[in-house]
């Protein structure tokens, strides 16, 4: 079973984002799963890497992973740092199964610190996704690609839609976020050197939480815009920079009815 990296990070978050102050410290995931294992933070699905700070919450937390642990075992790390590049970093949680051992699902519970109440924590709770949330939030996605794809898309344009709200609540933040996406916009090359790529319905994967439904998909991007991609294979424990704009996961969350796309402004 192929095993993948868990140190994916958002796209859209970390593209020109500023360094952060000194004393602020993200949490995120490093190590491996299997292809069979879905990572849930506090009940809601999630990627890895520095976006795990934004289903945690101030005190107690736990990670679960549900799936077939057969299917090649796993070895995860949670760290508390700057970035997962950070060598200061400090060590939360270390926790491995090998593939040889009977298959459970693991609550792995610990403390964090975190200072912010993220726009999640407000949603209505989910239950069974029914056909009308999956085709509504389908509708949301089919709606961002195709504006994606046309010459005149600018990245702070997604600030304004109705269907999307900032994942962290703060005017200051908000703020923020609007001139790193409006700097982004400033140094997308022509549109003539760029591709763009979306998954298509049958390549989507729709996994509800408690207050988060996460759409992903079979390939490494959901959604692409930037240079054709080099096709070359990497070498073993070879870190390849991809600079683009666009998502490897799509997190959604249903306020008052209505469904709509948290964008990360951490």
């Amino acid at each position: 079973m192929l095993l993948r990296l868990t140190t994916i990070v958002f796209a859209l978050l970390f593209f020109g984002c500023e360094k952060p102050p000194e004393d602020e410290r993200f949490y995120f995931i490093s190590g491996s799963t299997s292809d069979e294992i879905d990572i849930f933070v506090n009940g809601n699905p999630t990627n890895a890497g520095n976006a795990l700070t934004l289903f945690l919450v101030d005190g107690q937390n736990s990670i679960e992973l549900r799936g077939d642990h057969r299917a090649g075992g796993y070895h995860l790390q949670v760290f508390r740092g700057k970035s997962i590049f950070d060598a200061d970093s400090q060590k939360v949680v270390e926790k491995q199964r090998e593939a040889s051992e009977e298959p459970e699902d693991e609550l792995i519970s610990f403390e964090a610190e975190v200072d912010d109440k993220w726009a999640w924590q407000e949603a209505e709770s989910l239950g069974a996704m029914s056909t009308e949330d999956q085709k509504a939030i389908y509708s949301i996605y089919d709606s961002i690609c195709n504006e994606m794809k046309g010459d005149g898309f600018d990245p702070k344009d997604l600030l304004s839609r109705g269907d999307v709200i900032l994942w962290r609540k703060s005017n200051e933040h908000g703020s923020k976020l609007k001139q790193q996406l409006e700097e982004i916009g400033a140094k997308i090359p022509p549109r003539s050197e760029l591709v763009f790529q979306n998954a298509a319905h049958d390549e989507l994967r729709l996994i509800s939480g408690k207050q988060i439904a996460m759409l992903t998909c079979n390939q490494d991007k959901l959604v692409y815009l930037g240079p054709p991609e080099d096709d070359k294979p990497s070498e073993s424990g070879e870190i390849k920079w991809t600079f683009y704009y666009g998502f490897s996961e799509m997190f959604f969350a249903k306020f008052n009815g209505s469904w709509k796309l948290m964008l990360p402004n951490l």
